[in-house]
């Protein structure tokens, strides 16, 4: 699995820096000064999840939204999910509108649904001392404002929570880009959570 996501995405330039290969398995790191991922040793494993769960793999998406949305899949009407509506809104919270971009909508919600329980923490991008955006596990208030705004660099975000998810049983909400919102679709469905 592991050669074959090599050479399929990762050196065939598909790949997007997700991060769904990083963080569970020892062979794949990021090499941050060059946006790329990192083969740091062989596996020998026939079928492992850093192929099933890259978003740049076959994807069955019907089955994909079956499991997840309990409908057909139909290419015609839906993009990444289910849209119910569409609405235009921005912060209440001042603070969460000064760090926002846009709006703080999203810093806003995540921080509600902390102050309500249903999640624990939300995996998103920061930038970093030195400008390069990567992975954070945001628990509190003060660090979601840390990740506020925009990054519209590529930041492997997602190896945050391949590192967590066998060590906690916390809610986890996950900020991402499409690529990154259908690993974590594949990663719940290979899982077994789905």
């Amino acid at each position: 699995a592991q050669q074959k996501l090599y050479k399929d995405v990762i050196t065939s330039g598909l790949c997007v820096l997700c991060g769904a290969c990083i963080g569970q398995c020892p062979y794949y790191d990021i090499n941050r000064l060059r946006g790329t991922v990192a083969l740091i040793d062989s596996c020998n494993l026939e079928k492992g999840h850093c192929y099933e769960r890259c978003p740049r793999t076959i994807t069955d998406m019907d089955m994909l939204y079956r499991n997840i949305f309990g409908v057909s899949y139909d290419e015609d009407k839906m993009g990444v999910g289910i849209i119910k509506d569409i609405f235009l809104a921005r912060s209440k919270d001042t603070e969460i509108i000064k760090k926002g971009q846009d709006g703080g909508l999203v810093t806003s919600l995540l921080w509600t649904a902390m102050e309500e329980g249903i999640i624990d923490g939300a995996v998103e991008t920061r930038m970093s001392h030195v400008k390069s955006p990567s992975g954070f596990l945001a628990r509190n208030k003060e660090e979601l404002l840390h990740c506020a705004g925009n990054s519209y660099e590529q930041s492997g975000s997602l190896e945050v929570l391949n590192r967590v998810l066998g060590d906690t049983n916390e809610k986890l909400g996950v900020v991402g880009l499409p690529c990154q919102v259908l690993a974590v679709r594949k990663m719940r469905i290979d899982s077994g959570v789905a």
